[in-house]
C-alpha cells in the first residue's frame, strides 16, 4: 500500500513518459511553474533511478526536489526507499520582494492665527491732526510689522459727544483719515477707513479725562 501525500494544489497529470522501470508525469500548479514527477517501480530500482529520469527531463538544468515519497513501511539500506519524487527544473525562482510599508506624511498643521496689532492715536478738541505722540504711536505700530507683509488696515475715528452730530460726523471721519493717510505713506494698502461720531465711547464723556480718550482713531493692522 502506498501512502499518497498531497503536494500542489489544484494539480492536473498527464503520462509524459514511461519505461520499465519508471513512469513520469508533468504536474501543472496553480502557480504555472512546471512541475514532474517520476514513479520508480521494480524490485531493485530506487531514487536513484528517479533522480536519473528527472535529470533527463531537465537536461541541462538542476533537479530541484520538491518532494521525495516512499512506500508505506519501504526502506532501504535503515532508510525510506522513496519511490515517488516531485521536482521542478532550474533554480528556485527569487522570491516575490516585499513591499516597504507606505510611509504616511504626519499631517502638518495648521499655521497659527496671527492676531491684528493695535493701537489708538488721540487728537485735541476739535482737531484732525496727528499730534507728535500720535505718529509716534504708529511709527511703533509699523515696526512690529516691518518683517511681514500687512494684508489689511482698518480705521475707526471718534469724537467726544460735545457738539452736534453734523459736526462730530464728518470730525471722525477726518481723524480717521489722518491716520490712513500716515499709514498710505509708509507703504500700508487696503485701508477701510470709517468715521463713527460719538458712537462707542471708552470713558466718561462727562469728565475732561473721559472726553479726551473719546478723540480719537483706533487703528488695527493685520499682518
Amino acid at each position: 500500500m502506498w501512502l499518497i501525500v498531497a503536494l500542489l494544489a489544484a494539480l492536473t497529470a498527464c503520462t509524459s513518459a514511461s519505461g520499465p522501470t519508471f513512469n513520469a508525469y508533468t504536474l501543472t500548479g496553480a502557480d504555472g511553474v512546471p512541475t514532474y514527477q517520476v514513479t520508480c517501480h521494480g524490485l531493485l530500482e530506487g531514487l536513484s533511478v528517479c533522480e536519473q529520469q528527472a535529470q533527463q527531463i531537465c537536461g541541462d538544468q538542476a533537479v530541484r526536489v520538491v518532494e521525495t515519497i516512499a512506500g508505506l513501511g519501504q526502506t532501504r539500506g535503515g532508510e525510506a526507499d522513496a519511490r515517488i519524487l516531485t521536482f521542478q527544473c532550474g533554480a528556485a525562482p527569487a522570491p516575490a520582494p516585499i513591499a516597504a510599508a507606505a510611509v504616511e506624511a504626519a499631517p502638518q498643521a495648521p499655521a497659527p492665527k496671527v492676531a491684528p496689532l493695535t493701537t489708538t492715536v488721540h487728537f485735541a478738541t476739535n482737531q484732525a491732526t496727528l499730534s507728535d505722540e500720535a505718529r509716534s504711536r504708529l511709527d511703533a505700530l509699523l515696526e512690529q510689522v516691518r518683517s511681514a507683509p500687512v494684508s489689511g488696515a482698518r480705521i475707526d475715528g471718534y469724537t467726544d459727544s460735545t457738539g452736534p452730530l453734523r459736526i462730530n460726523q464728518p470730525l471722525s471721519a477726518a481723524r480717521a483719515q489722518a491716520a490712513a493717510r500716515y499709514l498710505r505713506e509708509r507703504g500700508v494698502r487696503a485701508l477701510q477707513v470709517r468715521g463713527h461720531g460719538p458712537r462707542d465711547p471708552v470713558a466718561d464723556n462727562r469728565t475732561r479725562s473721559g472726553r479726551a480718550q473719546n478723540r480719537r482713531a483706533d487703528v488695527e493692522l493685520r499682518p
